[in-house]
């Protein structure tokens, strides 16, 4: 049976990423939102069944299983909106950005170049599809903690080894050496591996806690300070104690709040929708704030390139009526991609959440 409070957990989450991207709230408050974002990474650790690896043709079911659920939908949409990339550099959806290389037309060399990168899943997403990082985290994420498994439960069988925790002394190992990696290097591609492997192994040590979980008023208050206390540690050489402490915390906040949800049906089932179509949302949010933007500099006659603002435009104005655009933003951002997705009949790959 499907479990609607994980959906409605993950409504919560996909909606932080949204309000997060339009600046909807203060700068404090929206790095609080991206600890929120690990709960994607916590629940596919929540959802793993450990016990389906047992060989390497376990595995490669699995492997199947999980690129068809987050790598394919990772791979077209990206391949989708690099082949638009120089429609949008035309027209001013990119803006000329030297830094990060952005708002030059592509040759065909350095099309087809990107193209394979992204079918091999080692990418940076396109800028418009920038939130599809989670997709290509988690697939990677699982595969490695997927081959974890298999080699303890290898292990497992050498009597030698009989009464030792292998599990949990293998992935001791590997989260203070990737803590060590993580120190000496800024590759985004190591920092988010590490995310996602962190984070999935505290939902397989979440399962059993879940089963019996209750909302507490102290608890929960506790949680939201958890979560302000990962944000403050920006140490690197603390990014294993934050990611923790912002993994579990996040997650307990989230899941408390959806079981207090469950008293005010509407807004429950509001969020369970949301959870429902968190694909969509994920991959077509950025794209769709465009048609917000594309109003913004009409009724304010401003230049077209500043369409190419990323992820919003610059707001101007009172306070008041700067919160009515952010709002706006926030809306066509959920609005526009489930709409999309409806109207087109796309079928995308679910999370299944079972109880």
């Amino acid at each position: 049976m499907r479990n609607l409070k994980y959906d409605c957990c993950k409504g919560i989450s996909i909606i932080s990423i949204v309000m997060f991207h339009c600046h909807l709230l203060p700068a404090f408050i929206c790095a609080g939102t991206f600890v929120f974002n690990l709960f994607f990474f916590v629940f596919a650790g929540l959802m793993f069944k450990r016990e389906i690896i047992n060989n390497f043709n376990d595995l490669y079911d699995y492997f199947k299983k999980i690129f068809k659920r987050y790598a394919k939908p990772y791979i077209i949409s990206n391949l989708l909106f690099l082949i638009s990339y120089n429609f949008f550099v035309k027209y001013h959806f990119i803006m000329i950005d030297n830094k990060y290389g952005y708002g030059h037309l592509l040759s065909l060399g350095e099309i087809l170049k990107k193209s394979f990168s992204h079918i091999l899943v080692i990418s940076h997403a396109e800028v418009l599809n920038g939130a599809s990082w989670f997709l290509k985290s988690l697939f990677w994420g699982l595969l490695l903690y997927s081959f974890a498994i298999l080699l303890c439960n290898i292990l497992n069988k050498i009597k030698t080894l009989n009464g030792i925790n292998l599990r949990y002394t293998l992935y001791f190992l590997i989260f203070i050496f990737g803590s060590y990696i993580v120190y000496i290097t800024d590759n985004t591609y190591v920092l988010f591996l590490y995310i996602s492997l962190t984070c999935i192994f505290i939902g397989d040590l979440l399962k059993r806690l879940i089963q019996n979980f209750k909302f507490n008023p102290v608890y929960y208050g506790a949680s939201i300070l958890l979560i302000a206390a990962s944000i403050v540690i920006t140490d690197k050489q603390f990014y294993f104690v934050s990611l923790l402490i912002g993994g579990f915390s996040s997650f307990y906040f989230i899941y408390a709040t959806s079981i207090f949800l469950e008293k005010f049906k509407k807004i429950f089932n509001l969020f369970v929708f949301l959870g429902q179509n968190t694909l969509p949302i994920l991959l077509l949010h950025l794209i769709s704030f465009k048609l917000i933007t594309f109003i913004y500099i009409n009724v304010y006659s401003l230049p077209k390139s500043d369409l190419g603002f990323f992820p919003v435009i610059d707001y101007s104005g009172t306070f008041f009526v700067a919160v009515l655009w952010k709002i706006l933003y926030l809306t066509s951002g959920i609005v526009i991609p489930v709409i999309l997705f409806k109207l087109f009949s796309i079928k995308y790959p679910s999370t299944k959440t079972e109880k």
